[in-house]
């Protein structure tokens, strides 16, 4: 049995949120003549990304035998907690636009619900799933 991480945090690619930011930027100069749209256009990323990417996140705990998902909201954050027992399988999702960034969708099913976590840093899925399967053996 290899080492064993304590807990692993999974949350969404650094690269994939310049990639958004840049978008939204350019966006915002363009459609700034238009009624100042390109201005709220980018005060609303940024409450995005403040209120909603940032605190959507997996968490681990090899302890405890659970995986905590918090799912950010514009005011509330949605958590869920999922005993290693009940996970059926955890599944990464490349795509095309994923592999330009480094980056992986991840998804926990479990038999009544399935958790999705979009644009993970690849590494990060690899290592959640690593430490996942070495927990089972």
């Amino acid at each position: 049995m290899g080492f064993i991480l304590k807990e692993v945090n999974i949350e969404i690619a650094p690269k994939y949120l310049k990639f958004v930011k840049i978008a939204v930027i350019l966006w915002s100069i363009i459609l700034l003549p238009v009624f100042g749209l390109g201005l709220i256009l980018f005060l609303i990323y940024f409450s995005y990304k403040k209120r909603i990417l940032n605190r959507t996140k997996i968490v681990f705990s090899v302890e405890e035998r659970i995986v905590k998902f918090y799912k950010g909201g514009w005011f509330v954050v949605d958590d869920d907690t999922i005993p290693i027992n009940s996970i059926d399988n955890i599944k990464l999702d490349r795509s095309l636009i994923g592999n330009l960034y480094n980056s992986v969708g991840i998804t926990i099913e479990t038999r009544s619900e399935k958790y999705k976590l979009p644009y993970v840093s690849a590494q990060q899925a690899e290592e959640f799933r690593k430490a996942f399967i070495e927990l089972q053996h």
